[in-house]
């Protein structure tokens, strides 16, 4: 008899095991889906924010210089880099880079591209 109750706990241990195993590797893909989506949608969301803020500084102050300054303050508080910062045709081109945090993706080479987005907005400034 002990050895049938041994083989049930051995079987019952080893589908636990598997589960966590498995629910662990599901958890950790979902997050580093979740980190590149959040990167590529905050890289949007931040050149628009960056684009306002340099807009708003320009239109006060009518230099190019005091608005990629006061985009640069921005792009620095929403943890992006300021790429692109020019005046073309009455327009203000703002590009930004947000690099996506992962546990795993990042060490692997090919995947590497997919870590970084590009946000761009072109605003125009107005007289």
């Amino acid at each position: 008899m002990r050895g049938v109750h041994s083989q049930q706990g051995d079987i019952i241990l080893s589908w636990l095991l598997r589960l966590v195993v498995t629910l662990a590797v599901l958890a950790l893909v979902i997050f580093e889906v979740v980190a590149i989506t959040y990167a590529h949608i905050d890289a949007d969301d931040a050149a628009g924010e960056v684009a306002r803020a340099g807009t708003v500084a320009y239109r006060a102050s009518g230099s190019l210089t005091a608005a990629r300054e006061a985009a640069e303050d921005v792009a620095d508080m929403r943890g992006v880099g300021l790429t692109a910062f020019e005046r073309d045709q009455g327009m203000l081109v703002v590009e930004v880079e947000r690099q996506a945090r992962t546990l795993v993706v990042h060490w692997i080479p090919p995947l590497r591209p997919m870590l970084t987005r590009t946000g761009e907005r072109r605003v125009e400034l107005g007289t």
